[in-house]
């Protein structure tokens, strides 16, 4: 078995869930997956409720829901000023290293007046 790490799939989380409830031993799950028995047990441990049976369903959504909130933050949303300048400064024909160069000169000057960081 090659040592890389990807994400359980749904696919491989309902398998672990039916075969687990079905009484196999997760070494014989592990062998149907392709997986290590400790990635597994680890799923197992992180993600089931004490006393609660697994469900593949439920920590399917929990894991994409913790994916979006370890993603770094957008700079340029939508609504905010920044956004309206850049799009200013686009409708105006400006070059992208235009745009950046002025951004770099207004927000390390409104960073020093304002209390802004980046």
């Amino acid at each position: 078995m090659e040592k890389y790490y990807h994400h359980l799939s749904i696919t491989d989380r309902a398998t672990l869930m039916f075969l687990k409830r079905r009484g196999l031993s997760l070494r014989t799950i592990a062998r149907e997956l392709n997986r290590s028995p400790s990635t597994l047990s680890r799923e197992l441990r992180r993600r089931t409720d004490e006393g609660q049976p697994y469900d593949a369903e439920a920590v399917g959504l929990a894991a994409r829901s913790a994916r979006l909130l370890c993603r770094p933050r957008r700079k340029l949303v939508e609504g905010t000023n920044l956004y309206e300048m850049v799009v200013d400064m686009l409708q105006k024909k400006w070059s992208l290293q235009q745009i950046s160069s002025t951004l770099k000169c207004y927000l390390s000057s409104s960073s020093r007046h304002s209390g802004f960081t980046s």
